[in-house]
């Protein structure tokens, strides 16, 4: 399995019940990888997917967000997950900073998702 970068700034939420572990979009830089270290200092290439971990078989996958957040992937933001509603549950995305995933020359954290944009996402097993 090829190593997986580390996003920085990304959202995680652990449902300690189902033994999952979930990342969400975030950034690499120059200090998240051996393969990044060569980055100018103040980049930051903002990822695309979610991280997930099943810590019960030991799996990882990615999988798409684009049908949550389009092309601009976002940091610093919340992500909650909440039981009881749906079959599974479901993540609810709070806030945080969006940014075009291609946009590799703006140094800036990207735009600002308000608080009041709150998206909600069915959890599948």
């Amino acid at each position: 399995m090829a190593a997986m970068k580390a996003p920085f700034k990304s959202w995680l939420t652990r449902l300690i019940r189902k033994h999952r572990s979930f990342w969400l979009n975030g950034w690499v830089d120059n200090g998240s990888t051996t393969q990044t270290m060569d980055l100018d200092p103040s980049a930051k290439i903002y990822q695309e997917g979610m991280i997930v971990i099943d810590h019960s078989n030991q799996s990882v996958r990615n999988i798409s967000t684009k049908g949550l957040v389009g092309d601009k992937p976002r940091t610093r933001g919340k992500m909650q997950y909440i039981s009881g509603l749906g079959p599974h549950g479901i993540m609810v995305l709070i806030g945080g900073n969006q940014k075009i995933v291609t946009d590799t020359l703006d140094r800036s954290l990207g735009d600002l998702v308000g608080r009041i944009n709150v998206q909600i996402s069915m959890v599948k097993d």
